[in-house]
């Protein structure tokens, strides 16, 4: 083999490693990775004092954007519809994942909800808590609490 076959099989290989390495690093656990048990019972309530236990009429509707992820991103729409503390609350979709929202929290601007996957076990962690935060321009900001991923969506 020459020197020139040798340092591009080398290159290849730590660019496989870094890729696997990257890709394993957005799964929180290895039971994460694994696991593809059912979700589809609704997660438990929790609200914080001072919180309206409702959805609040702006964030209601159609949102979309993006979430970058460690070496991809995601395109990310969600249907926020109304709701009490403790149910669905929204349908969601980005990349392989797909799910919905339950509502843990609620005040003016910001929502907190846990994510109950419907498909993509593989690829996205299951009962994430995401934090959701209307700005001053009319865009939200999407905040994934466990993990550093955070986008913005806008009414789509």
């Amino acid at each position: 083999m020459s020197k020139k076959t040798t340092a591009a099989a080398a290159l290849g290989t730590v660019s496989v490693l870094a890729a696997v390495v990257a890709f394993f690093a957005d799964v929180t656990t290895i039971a994460d990775f694994f696991d593809d048990s059912d979700t589809t019972e609704q997660p438990a309530t929790n609200v914080d004092s001072g919180s309206s236990g409702q959805v609040p009429e702006q964030f209601l509707g159609a949102w979309g954007g993006t979430v970058p992820r460690s070496i991809y991103t995601y395109s990310i729409t969600v249907t926020i519809t109304p709701g009490p503390t403790g149910t669905k609350v929204a349908d969601v979709r980005y990349g392989p994942c797909g799910g919905w929202w339950s509502l843990q929290t609620a005040s003016q601007d910001q929502l907190r909800v846990v994510e109950v996957l419907t498909s993509g076990h593989q690829y996205c962690v299951d009962r994430a808590t995401i934090e959701l935060s209307l700005q001053p321009d009319g865009t939200m900001r999407f905040q994934a609490a466990s993990t550093q991923y955070a986008g913005v969506l806008r009414r789509a």
